[in-house]
């Protein structure tokens, strides 16, 4: 199944930078950027479950991860077998992940500008 990305111009610069801080700024900033991907995770959730026929609740269910290169929205749900529904990647992907990172881009991006607003370097 393949992992939603939104690509930030200057992210792996931004981390590097944070790399040379404090663990507690490390920590405020990796916090920070979840958040800001947050209102991405609860929309395509409500999409999947809306637009998604069958899907139940826990294949509808979306995580948030922050790396050193970046931010990503992915099931939280694993399949550790066979799947008697091997379309429903394809389904999320295009049912409710990428509809919800095009609603929720403005959004995210209003609130790494404001984590980086409050930091003080």
């Amino acid at each position: 199944m393949a992992d939603l990305t939104v690509q930030v111009d200057g992210y792996r610069e931004l981390i590097r930078d944070f790399a040379k801080t404090s663990a507690e700024m490390q920590v405020a900033v990796k916090t920070g950027l979840r958040e800001a991907a947050d209102p991405m995770r609860q929309n395509a959730e409500q999409l999947a479950q809306e637009g998604i026929r069958n899907i139940g609740g826990v294949w509808s269910q979306m995580r948030v991860g922050v790396t050193q290169r970046m931010v990503y929205m992915q099931p939280a749900t694993r399949n550790s077998g066979g799947s008697p529904r091997p379309n429903l990647g394809g389904l999320l992907m295009r049912d409710a992940m990428l509809p919800a990172q095009a609603q929720g881009r403005d959004r995210a991006e209003q609130l790494v500008l404001a984590l980086l607003a409050r930091i003080d370097f």
